[in-house]
């Protein structure tokens, strides 16, 4: 399942919408699917619909229906009404200096310069065109007002993992929601996948033009994803602190965490909202510079999932652009080359634009299509013919600059003023309250959050550490259990039930097995300071919450080495997912337990004393 959608501005639900949120087959809506972390305060039993009206299984079903049920909706139903929390003052983030590094030199992602400029005097806000937000204590739009800026008045300083979390409690503080019960979000499904297109089907709803009427949202959820349950929740809701994701048997930040990775990964790959722009994917600007509602509904509720990733997450929605982010957030007088950002983030895209780098502004300006520089102006679709080829005021070569990083970045001339990008802007750059928003959360730092928020090195490191602890702690509760996991992959399976029972008490017999396999007897090695190691291998990332959870035997085991006291472990998928699992007791078998049991099996008796 996808966001994407049909165009135009539909009146009824349509089979040829480009993605399917819909089981044809469900004629009714059982109550005992009807989410029990629904909110219902809001909602004014008055206004409940008693008819038969169909209900939207599609975007096009979702923004038909909220047309259909425009009149029957009260003030009860409006966003908006919770209370704001208190705000926490906004503090300026760290900075580390260091001296400058050659020029030549390639800059890293966490390269220092020598100093910042924090006074940014960008200000940028929605375009009138776009309306109001319809989020929570919304506030109106106004008009863009871009100031001469120079090139370098915004240094590039990438930020530290603790400015990060700073933002993040920027934006927690800043929430105009105080959760309780009724606004907790409670997402619960067997795969991701499910649980992806469950949010999704979330947002859309809350960015359906017009708006779909609430009381109808788990109905419309069981109809289109049987079995899946979502609770009904503000958009602020989604970015605080009290989330539940429940992915088959995980439960926690890792199966979230696996939910927004596929959720991304599910809006990126629409052809007809994304394309690779370097080795990020930017929009696909629409032709048409008119408002299409069905396409601005998808854009928005792309946008406010990216928002989510960003914040919840503390890493950005790869694959998906922060050079569109940066767009969206500092707005059209800050798309200039910065080297150092464009650097760190892609150095393919800034080999495309370093002719106009180079070029010192003055001299003449070559349109020979056998250079770099001509070819690079004659690519971007720059009119040669209107540029003053002797020389530029800074003026006209922002202009062009912002053209050229606009077309080769972005894949437009002029991205800001876009109706897609204007949509996408409303979803990410959600009111907190009023007069404050993402934008101001980041002013004047926006590259130094987004660099550090994409480093794809740091991001992957942490993941694999987490992975790597869990493992750990799971094989010491593994250890520490008695005789044979009581789990269904071991006893009768693999393992008889007169020697289950007979090793039931045995507090030792798995540290037992574990040795045996691990150095060849089953009794302490000699010497003192003997170890038994586990080296891992990262196969790959976290994919599917529900995979081989009903086979052990697709699931990659520990290669022992009893030469060397050694297990390699290989983190795949399927390991992935068993370290999902909650813990429930200290005597729950957990399939972790079975997996690492079964292979155990195979050396007991060897060299056994």
């Amino acid at each position: 399942m996808s966001l994407a959608g049909s165009r135009g501005d539909p009146v009824q639900c349509r089979e040829d919408c480009a993605h399917d949120l819909v089981s044809q087959s469900m004629a009714s809506v059982p109550d005992s699917h009807v989410s029990r972390r629904a909110v219902q305060d809001n909602i004014d039993d008055n206004s409940m619909s008693s008819s038969d009206e169909s209900l939207p299984d599609t975007i096009d079903g979702i923004m038909a229906y909220g047309q259909r049920n425009h009149h029957r909706r009260t003030a009860a139903d409006q966003r908006g009404s919770a209370v704001i929390a208190e705000v926490t003052p906004q503090h300026q983030l760290r900075r580390r200096t260091r001296s400058h590094e050659s020029e030549q030199s390639r800059p890293s992602a966490r390269r220092r310069l020598e100093h910042v400029n924090a006074g940014m005097d960008v200000i940028e806000t929605e375009a009138s065109d776009i309306g109001q937000h319809r989020g929570p204590a919304c506030t109106g739009a106004s008009t863009e007002v871009y100031p001469p800026i120079s090139r370098d008045s915004v240094p590039f300083i990438p930020a530290e993992a603790e400015d990060i979390g700073e933002w993040q409690n920027i934006v927690h503080a800043n929430l105009p929601i105080n959760i309780d019960e009724s606004t907790e979000v409670f997402i619960q499904a067997s795969t991701t996948s499910l649980a992806a297109r469950a949010l999704q089907f979330l947002l859309l709803w809350h960015f359906a033009s017009p708006p779909a009427p609430y009381h109808q949202f788990e109905a419309a959820l069981e109809r289109a994803l049987p079995g899946v349950v979502c609770s009904f929740v503000p958009l602020a809701a989604l970015l605080s602190s009290k989330r539940v994701f429940e992915v088959n048997v995980g439960v926690g930040a890792a199966p979230e965490k696996a939910v927004l990775r596929d959720a991304i990964a599910q809006m990126t790959s629409e052809v007809r909202f994304w394309v690779e722009k370097g080795v990020y994917k930017s929009l696909v600007f629409h032709s048409s510079t008119d408002h299409f509602r069905t396409r601005d509904c998808i854009l928005k509720a792309y946008g406010f999932l990216c928002l989510m990733h960003l914040v919840n997450l503390g890493q950005g929605p790869e694959p998906v652009s922060p050079f569109l982010l940066q767009a969206v957030i500092d707005g059209r007088s800050n798309i200039l080359i910065d080297r150092e950002f464009i650097l760190s983030l892609d150095p393919g895209q800034f080999a495309v634009l370093q002719p106009w780098y180079d070029w010192n502004g003055t001299s003449p300006l070559t349109t020979d299509p056998k250079t770099d520089l001509g070819a690079l102006l004659i690519e971007a679709d720059i009119v040669i013919e209107a540029l003053s080829l002797e020389g530029m005021d800074e003026a006209e070569r922002n202009g062009v600059e912002r053209t050229l990083v606009s077309r080769v970045l972005l894949g437009h001339i002029d991205p800001t003023h876009h109706p897609d990008l204007l949509a996408f802007r409303e979803g990410l750059n959600f009111q907190l309250r009023p007069g404050q928003d993402i934008r101001k959360t980041m002013e004047g730092r926006t590259k130094a959050l987004l660099g550090a928020l994409n480093d794809k090195e740091d991001q992957q490191t942490e993941v694999e550490r987490q992975h790597e602890l869990r493992f750990a702690e799971l094989l010491i509760r593994y250890l520490h259990g008695k005789g044979h996991p009581d789990h269904e992959w071991i006893r009768g399976e693999v393992v008889p039930e007169d020697m289950y029972m007979k090793e039931h008490e045995n507090v030792v017999h798995r540290v037992r097995l574990l040795l045996q396999v691990m150095t060849g007897s089953d009794l302490l090695p000699l010497g003192e300071h003997w170890k038994l190691k586990f080296s891992f291998t990262h196969a790959s990332s976290y994919q599917d919450g529900g995979a081989h959870l009903n086979n052990a035997e697709e699931i990659t085991p520990i290669l022992y080495s009893a030469c060397f006291m050694q297990g390699k472990v290989t983190m795949d998928v399927g390991l992935q997912n068993l370290l999902l699992q909650e813990v429930d007791g200290p005597d729950h078998a957990l399939y972790f337990d079975a997996w690492m049991h079964g292979p155990l099996m195979a050396g007991d008796g060897f060299n056994k004393i």
